[in-house]
């Protein structure tokens, strides 16, 4: 503990939770030798939740070496990766040196918001507060779980760190787990960048565990701009509050914080006065190698987007007609069970979860699916053979993407367009839901 913590220990004791991010922006001094299990986020989850966290950290960590960051780098070759090994936080045994979460993030949220370590941690372990932090490659961590020196942008250009943690709700249910062992009753969602909050399906949270989910919002800027506003409201606020205060607390009402207005809402979203972080958009130059790149990156994020949205809507329709996987044949049925059954067997600790067969399907077998029950779709989907001649382009699209084949100009564009008529139907369901 250093010298701002005066002894202090993170021993939440309350039913509030705070959720945060981490930082590119790290403390690169690597830090004390051992990792210290008793200090980590395994001990506020079940046992089987905190295998499967350190199994899918594991299997993050060996995908940095498959996910390009910039032209031609790799994530796992960037500096501060170098030192990366598979110690007990990676679900090994090899021996690094680490540095309390809390220590080892420096970006505005927690050095001009939190007021750097010491004052974070004299706020915070005071406080009796939950707080959790959201990270690429760590999932989520404690303020005082150590950590290795690493980087692992959750960006658009790196979406597949997302769409992992994103695949099977995988970050959701340890979260879950988190809420039950810990008797959450409020969370408090300060995460500010919309791509770190679609790591979690918020709505699924709430359905499962019936605890109220506040999303904090800043009048005056969002995304990353209002980080440091965020961290500095989360010191002088939410960790200023005793449990009941917080408790008592009306959602959607304006609070005039230490820095301006802020809001505490249902909604993921901020209210038509606020400010609103811009969605990532189609890059618009077009004539250079680096354009097409930057164009190429984007597509690929709104594949993962598409189909991440696709196996939900099919989960939606499978609720309501529970016979809809009858309409793949035996054969495929039987290859999306062999999937199911091999995830399992490498994850045993997921025995107890009905995990549905859509969530093992591959791009031809929705194709299948949806023509085998197309009387379930076509007011949705419109015209039969125009929309599989969007979805074979897609599927095509993707596979030259994902195995790093060269792909034309036209077809990048001409896929931004089908893309966006199915978000568009996506969004409209998602709507209708709610």
């Amino acid at each position: 503990m250093n010298e701002g913590g005066k002894g202090l220990t993170y021993n939440p004791r309350d039913g509030i939770l705070i959720i945060g991010i981490c930082s590119r922006t790290k403390n690169t001094n690597l830090g004390e030798p051992g990792y210290q299990p008793g200090c980590g986020i395994a001990r506020f989850l079940s046992e089987g939740k905190a295998e499967l966290l350190k199994l899918k950290r594991f299997e993050m960590k060996h995908s940095l070496k498959d996910i390009l960051w910039g032209k031609k780098r790799f994530v796992s070759e960037l500096a501060m990766n170098q030192h990366l090994v598979d110690g007990p936080d990676f679900a090994g045994e090899e021996v690094e040196r680490y540095l309390p979460a809390l220590q080892r993030y420096q970006g505005k949220f927690y050095v001009q918001g939190l007021g750097g370590a010491p004052e974070a941690e004299k706020a915070l372990y005071s406080s009796g507060h939950h707080f959790l932090i959201l990270s690429g490659l760590y999932g989520m961590v404690s303020p005082d779980e150590p950590v290795q020196l690493y980087t692992c942008p959750v960006e658009v250009e790196s979406i597949e760190v997302q769409a992992f943690w994103r695949r099977f709700d995988t970050l959701t249910r340890i979260l879950l787990d988190y809420l039950q062992k810990n008797s959450i009753t409020r969370v408090f969602d300060c995460t500010g960048r919309q791509i770190y909050r679609d790591m979690i399906n918020w709505h699924y949270l709430k359905e499962k565990s019936g605890v109220t989910i506040l999303h904090c919002h800043y009048a005056e800027a969002a995304g990353d701009p209002a980080l440091g506003d965020l961290g500095r409201m989360t010191r002088e606020y939410l960790l200023a509050h005793s449990e009941q205060e917080l408790l008592d607390l009306q959602p959607d009402i304006p609070i005039q914080g230490p820095g301006g207005e802020f809001i505490f809402s249902n909604n993921s979203c901020p209210p038509p006065n606020y400010a609103h972080e811009l969605p990532p958009g189609m890059p618009t130059g077009d004539q250079s190698e680096e354009d097409i790149r930057k164009i190429r990156e984007y597509i690929n994020y709104q594949l993962d987007e598409f189909e991440l949205n696709l196996v939900s809507f099919l989960k939606d329709i499978h609720a309501k007609h529970t016979d809809l996987m009858y309409a793949l044949d035996l054969e495929h049925r039987t290859k999306a069970e062999v999937r199911r059954k091999e995830y399992l067997r490498e994850h045993p600790m997921e025995q107890d979860r009905d995990l549905s067969l859509i969530d093992f399907l591959e791009y031809g077998e929705y194709q299948r699916l949806i023509d085998g029950r197309w009387s379930l779709f076509n007011k949705t989907f419109g015209k039969k053979e125009r929309f599989f001649e969007r979805f074979e382009q897609l599927r095509k699209l993707r596979n030259k993407i994902k195995h790093n084949n060269p792909v034309s100009l036209s077809d990048l564009k001409e896929g931004e367009g089908h893309l966006l008529f199915f978000n568009s139907i996506f969004h409209t369901c998602r709507g209708t839901h709610t």
